[in-house]
């Protein structure tokens, strides 16, 4: 009985091709590059803090969670990094590279809890709505997402009128949005410009 060898035998050039110049150049180079490479992924892996995060603040995570751009560019979110409970909306470069801007005016302690807001499928502007200029009236902004003037979009109404809900269109140049404008419960569906009237 004859046992079989499992051993793969390789056969060797009978004369190792020489060493071209050009071509350790080439090594070099590449080597250089993966090492400028790895230097980058090493600096985009890294963690880094990118909200304010003062003592005393938190980003909220309630009625609406942080959220990015759609190219990625900015997280928008809810922090009380000015006034303890006051939940201003800011906008920050993901990249860290530059400081939180605050997009909505600044809110009183107790302000801003319930401040929902979209960003438009053009990452350009943010659509947010909260009682911003008289408390309980819900009324609706817009203001680019890097920061910049606001905007108030929404109809005049009375004091004890809201903006229930609001859309933004897919082309990102209007907003749509339902209120009790003119009596209480009965809401109405309206269509604004995303940059104002």
């Amino acid at each position: 009985m004859h046992s079989r060898d499992s051993t793969v035998h390789v056969a060797r050039p009978a004369q190792a091709p020489r060493p071209c110049p050009g071509r350790r150049a080439g090594r070099r180079t590449l080597a250089s590059a993966l090492l400028a490479l790895a230097g980058t992924l090493s600096a985009a892996g890294a963690s880094i803090q990118v909200s304010a995060g003062l003592p005393f603040s938190d980003v909220s995570f309630t009625t609406t969670r942080p959220r990015l751009s759609p190219d990625g560019l900015f997280a928008v979110y809810r922090q009380d990094a000015v006034t303890d409970g006051g939940f201003d909306l800011w906008s920050v470069r993901t990249d860290g590279g530059a400081a939180p801007v605050r997009l909505s005016n600044p809110l009183a302690s107790g302000q801003g809890q319930f401040l929902t807001f979209e960003i438009s499928p053009d990452g350009a502007r943010v659509v947010y709505a909260v009682d911003q200029e008289t408390a309980g009236k819900t009324e609706l902004y817009s203001v680019p997402i890097a920061g910049g003037a606001l905007t108030r979009i929404s109809m005049n109404m009375a004091s004890d009128r809201d903006v229930i809900g609001f859309r933004i269109s897919p082309t990102s140049d209007r907003v749509f949005y339902y209120s009790d404008r003119y009596a209480w419960t009965q809401y109405d569906l309206y269509s604004v410009p995303i940059d104002g009237p």
